[in-house]
């Protein structure tokens, strides 16, 4: 550990506290999939690959009949899987002549390093998420118009089709969300604009906006469309979940040694302006420090104990060709 008067600039609450409201915004399932506080970094999850109706021990009610009880009935026990949860981490150094000067530069240098850390492991965070949802999902039988960058798109057919894929007998996933590279969504508002003269379109677009300028609602199918940064999310695919019923779960392992149960982080200020304060739930997030003892360099660690799963059949759908 480091000593001296930053030291309160270096532990893992400030640190922790400093990194998260870099992270939250970009964090696109936070309040998507539920979340799970391992207490140690290993643990097991079901997995229904079945559904209802596939169920080989599915029955039908029986006739009531007086002075007699219903028949007893089976079903199907989940797989059960073990799992471990990631372990995975990086660490940003300051050269030593960057830690000479006064209290506030030296400070500018550790504000520096949570933000370029902070964007770095939400982007991380988000393309593990992606990539197990990619690696569980249905692909669609679905075949969109034409790229959506052509003249020929017709996007909001498309998602009408997509829409269609998710419906299956004895499930109850029903298409309320997909998720694309930006760059698609970019070309989805413009063909959206360029098909809809009379304006009708944007209105109804306008008045079911979600409230974030990265999601908006496609008028004719209703599904919304999220764009997602740096994501693992190639351009001319699309991912598609039921937000009503979740197939991911979040595990996640808070390491005493390094993280804190919860990050206290600023949520406004009151009418006096003096800070007010939330404690906001963290997802494995640690941080470490030393100094080596040979330059005096400050190496900065962090890290994170993290492991999304997909614990349901056709609840994702991964498609391309838009």
């Amino acid at each position: 550990m480091v000593s001296g008067t930053n030291d309160r600039w270096l532990t893992a609450e400030y640190a922790l506290r400093t990194l998260y409201p870099k992270m939250e915004p970009e964090l696109f399932w936070i309040d998507l999939f539920p979340t799970y506080k391992e207490e140690q970094p290993t643990f097991i999850y079901a997995t229904d690959t079945s559904g209802a109706s596939g169920d080989p021990k599915k029955k039908k009610p029986g006739l009531q009949r007086v002075g007699a009880k219903f028949p007893e009935i089976d079903m199907s026990m989940e797989s059960v899987t073990p799992e471990a949860i990631s372990a995975r981490g990086f660490a940003i150094r300051i050269p030593s002549d960057l830690l000479r000067g006064p209290p506030n530069a030296i400070r500018n240098q550790y504000l520096k390093a949570y933000t370029r850390a902070g964007q770095w492991m939400a982007e991380a965070l988000n393309t593990e998420v992606i990539s197990v949802m990619i690696a569980g999902a249905t692909t669609p039988t679905w075949t969109p118009t034409a790229a959506w960058s052509e003249s020929t798109a017709t996007p909001s057919k498309d998602l009408i089709l997509l829409k269609g894929q998710m419906h299956r007998e004895g499930y109850p996933f029903k298409l309320n969300q997909t998720f694309v590279n930006y760059t698609n969504f970019n070309e989805l508002e413009l063909c959206l604009a360029s098909v809809d003269s009379s304006g009708n379109a944007r209105a109804v677009w306008n008045a079911i906006q979600k409230p974030n300028d990265r999601t908006l609602v496609e008028p004719y199918s209703g599904v919304p469309v999220t764009y997602l940064n740096s994501s693992g999310l190639p351009e001319g695919h699309i991912l598609g979940i039921d937000t009503r019923n979740p197939a991911v779960e979040i595990h996640y392992y808070n390491n005493p040694e390094f993280s804190t149960q919860n990050i206290r982080v600023q949520a406004g200020q009151n009418d006096n302006g003096a800070p007010i304060f939330k404690n906001a739930t963290n997802f494995g997030i640690g941080f470490d420090t030393y100094k080596e003892p040979d330059t005096k360099d400050l190496v900065m660690q962090f890290m994170y104990d993290f492991k999304p799963v997909v614990t349901q059949t056709y609840g994702i759908l991964y498609g391309s060709g838009i």
